[in-house]
């Protein structure tokens, strides 16, 4: 299987989309900027050497999509 083309900048573009996810968590542009910076986070996981970024970009991307998940689902309970 060859490399992709697009996994050097996968992994910190998976960064500042799990960053963007979480400022913008209450929305629910943030669980879908986290569920892309998750896909990006595979992708360099899968494709380059350098792990580290990989994990820090899955994690924090995960952290949005669960952010988005509490805030929708406390939305109606919270006044």
């Amino acid at each position: 299987m060859r490399k992709s083309k697009l996994a050097p900048i996968a992994g910190p573009l998976s960064i500042i989309l799990g960053l963007i996810g979480i400022i913008t968590g209450i929305y629910i542009i943030g669980g879908y900027l986290g569920i892309a910076g998750l896909i990006l986070g595979l992708i360099s996981y899968a494709d380059t050497d350098n792990k580290a970024v990989s994990y820090i970009g899955i994690a924090l991307s995960l952290i949005a999509i669960a952010w988005m998940l509490i805030f929708f689902s406390l939305w109606d309970k919270i006044p």
